[in-house]
């Protein structure tokens, strides 16, 4: 809505003194949501830290075309960090039903956003081949297709808002 940091306004309309009171809280608001995310295993802040979720995926099962078919993501309700991913890929989360299967960035603000980009183009490569991750570029860039995207993250958010977890 409005400028954001180190964006450039037209330097023939400078911001009324209300517009500049919404910017200060907008700040305010982006400072005070951000400040207390955590990765619950390591403590360290999303400054210090990828934050993300873990996901728990479930493939085939009634009414699926095939057995490798996405047919439900569930996700973790506490943020983690990639490296505590890696530590505890595979274990239980805080909840005891909650398997571990992936780990997908999130986009808080754009400088945690640069951070995590990479790890996003991954975490959907490797939910669609049903491979492991490992924190690194893909090998063949090539490989990954946006159509992979649009499907994992289409489920994704049809399980969180059409079928939300009970």
């Amino acid at each position: 809505m409005f400028a954001r940091r180190g964006a450039t306004r037209s330097p023939e309309r400078d911001l009324s003194a209300w517009e500049q009171q919404l910017q200060g809280r907008e700040e305010q608001l982006e400072q005070s949501l951000t400040a207390d995310l955590a990765s619950w295993w390591t403590l360290k802040a999303n400054t210090d830290e990828i934050l993300g979720v873990g996901l728990e995926v479930t493939r085939g099962g009634p009414g699926s075309r095939e057995p490798s078919e996405i047919t439900a993501i569930r996700v973790s309700q506490e943020y983690i960090s990639w490296s505590a991913y890696l530590r505890t890929r595979g274990k239980r989360m805080l909840d005891p039903n909650f398997r571990l299967d992936y780990w997908i960035p999130l986009f808080m603000l754009p400088e945690h956003g640069v951070k995590a980009a990479p790890f996003m183009e991954e975490a959907v490569y490797c939910i669609i081949m049903e491979t492991e991750q490992v924190g690194r570029p893909l090998a063949e860039p090539h490989a990954f297709l946006p159509l992979m995207a649009a499907s994992v993250l289409a489920t994704l958010m049809n399980c969180l808002v059409v079928r939300p977890p009970q």
